[in-house]
């Protein structure tokens, strides 16, 4: 549900805030002649506060906290503790007790902002070229992985004080757990565990400007980390790039390997290639 609802919030939201900043803006600028226009700075500030909203709202529908009036009536008010458990009782009442992890990357100009909960990873694989010493000095191109996230887990120092403080503990059942049951701090939905601590606020990067050696963007499920660290896909798709032709064979080539070396979760991966050198349509490939 909540990748459909996704885009149908986040163009609400964008359109309002757009509109929100226009009108700030003529009303402490306004001058004969002059067009109010929304800079880039301000397109950035408009599109992290839309997703920042959506994922609130998104969580909201979820959990049938219908709070979603309320940002109509005014984009200023919260729902009071009655609101919220009442809202509770009603997701109990109709069993809408599962949950989900978010992660999205937003691209505009040449930037990308990354907003992410859970344990999904966003990363890019940044070409580097350097001698290798141990094959007599060849220069030699590789891709090197950087993490755009920090998975959201019990175990986390800042996670756990969270928790703690909610009156939840932390308690390892093959993973550290919120109350032995989650293995995420941050969600979509598990209403049961929000009043311990879990909610649905993402962690966001800011945005940050791709550079010529930037090549892949990779978003991936936590499956695929099961067994493989960010650095293993990069050299996936470095030693894949040249040798296929299909578009979404490079991420074909990540879920296969993953498969292979034993990985038993969700297998779900996004490849966005960036150079013209590299296939030019998004590649997407799923297996559960």
């Amino acid at each position: 549900m909540a990748s459909q609802k996704f885009f149908d919030y986040f163009l609400l939201h964008v359109v309002f805030n757009t509109y929100k900043n226009l009108f700030s803006h003529s009303k402490e600028h306004e001058q004969p002649g002059q067009n109010n226009v929304v800079d880039d700075e301000s397109t950035l500030g408009i599109l992290e506060k839309a997703l920042l909203r959506t994922i609130q709202d998104i969580d909201s529908e979820f959990t049938q906290a219908h709070t979603v009036l309320l940002v109509f009536i005014d984009f200023l008010t919260f729902p009071s503790d009655f609101q919220i458990n009442f809202c509770m009782q009603e997701a109990l009442k109709n069993e809408y007790i599962s949950g989900s992890t978010a992660i999205v990357v937003l691209w505009m100009n040449g930037q990308i902002l990354v907003g992410n909960l859970g344990d999904s990873k966003a990363l890019v694989c940044s070409r580097k070229t350097h001698f290798d010493q141990e094959n007599e000095g060849d220069l030699v191109t590789t891709l090197q992985a950087k993490e755009l996230t920090m998975d959201h887990h019990p175990d986390r120092d800042d996670e756990k004080a969270r928790i703690e403080a909610a009156g939840g503990v932390v308690l390892v059942v093959g993973v550290p757990r919120v109350n032995g049951i989650l293995a995420v701090s941050r969600s979509i939905g598990d209403i049961r565990l929000k009043r311990y601590g879990v909610f649905a606020e993402p962690e966001v990067t800011g945005w940050r400007r791709l550079s010529i050696e930037d090549w892949y963007v990779v978003i991936g499920s936590d499956g695929i980390f099961e067994r493989m660290s960010p650095q293993d896909v990069c050299d996936i798709l470095h030693d894949n790039k040249d040798k296929i032709d299909s578009s979404s064979s490079l991420a074909d080539c990540i879920v296969h390997n993953a498969f292979r070396k034993g990985s038993g979760d969700n297998l779900s991966v996004i490849v966005i290639p960036l150079r013209q050198e590299s296939p030019p349509s998004l590649e997407h490939n799923q297996q559960i």
